[in-house]
């Protein structure tokens, strides 16, 4: 199986950016809602896109602060039915990095391409002696609530989450989940969806999840993806991350970002655009 890793550093912080595999969706305007067919196209040309849909990457972050081994999502598992997804456990065996060894698993939201990685379809956790951690909200509204969600992918999240519960704890957006790292509200995609900023030795990194899909929504944050629950809400925050970001001058890592997803704002004609560190060759 080929994996994809990108080691980097955010201060004394040795961080891996891990692919879990591959999505195509299609067609790309579903996106970038809000855009008219004018305005889309001549992005779509200006930056070179299709137009039959974008191969999203699925990204998923491993930190270890010396003191902890963390995961900011852990990708879809290795049983959700897509033969493309699920290497985030060979990317980590392959990094020498046992799941009994991961502290944290921190979620922003509950689509299953970033829950299904805590167990397997019969509930056995994945991470054995991690604490698991969500917004109490996010994990109430998919436990208790009925979504509007494909009911396979609802049952696949609800077994996650019922089986993290015991080892769970709820993230209070007002205090550092762990020393040097925090939540940010960013709602919109999912009504209780987080982002998360970490920070070590004058470094930041911005971990901005499902907010944006493609850099092309750094350019235009008032296009957002057909299934955001609260566009208006995206929009909101996708302009505040993008403004936090430039205040500090924060790395940025997207999970659904071409691979490794990492990049910084810069400005070009009064407008944000994204500057893309080197992609992983492996």
């Amino acid at each position: 199986m080929t994996v994809q890793t990108q080691p980097f550093t955010v201060g004394d912080f040795q961080c891996i950016a891990i692919n879990d595999g591959d999505l195509k969706m299609g067609p790309t305007s579903i996106f970038f809602a809000g855009a008219s067919p004018h305005e889309l196209d001549s992005a779509l040309k200006q930056y070179n896109l299709a137009s039959d849909g974008l191969n999203l990457a699925c990204s998923c972050l491993y930190i270890n602060t010396g003191k902890e081994q963390i995961l900011i999502d852990c990708g879809s598992g290795a049983d959700s039915g897509h033969e493309q997804l699920g290497k985030l456990f060979a990317a980590l065996e392959q990094a020498d990095i046992s799941t009994e060894n991961i502290t944290h698993v921190l979620l922003s939201h509950g689509h299953w391409d970033h829950v299904g990685g805590c167990s397997d379809n019969a509930g056995n956790l994945r991470f054995s002696n991690a604490r698991f951690a969500m917004v109490q909200g996010e994990y109430d509204f998919w436990m208790n609530e009925t979504p509007d969600s494909d009911s396979d992918t609802l049952h696949m999240t609800q077994i996650r989450l019922k089986a993290i519960n015991p080892h769970l704890d709820f993230i209070d957006i007002n205090e550092e989940i762990l020393s040097g790292v925090r939540a940010i509200e960013t709602p919109g995609h999912t009504m209780h969806h987080i982002s998360f900023e970490i920070s070590s030795n004058g470094e930041t990194l911005i971990c901005i999840m499902d907010l944006m899909d493609h850099p092309l929504q750094v350019e235009y944050p008032q296009w957002g993806a057909e299934w955001d629950i609260d566009h208006q809400k995206s929009i909101e925050s996708r302009e505040a991350i993008l403004k936090l970001a430039t205040e500090k001058d924060a790395l940025i890592h997207g999970f659904h970002f071409p691979f490794p997803g990492l990049g910084r704002i810069s400005q070009k004609d009064d407008k944000n655009v994204w500057v893309a560190l080197v992609e992983s060759e492996n």
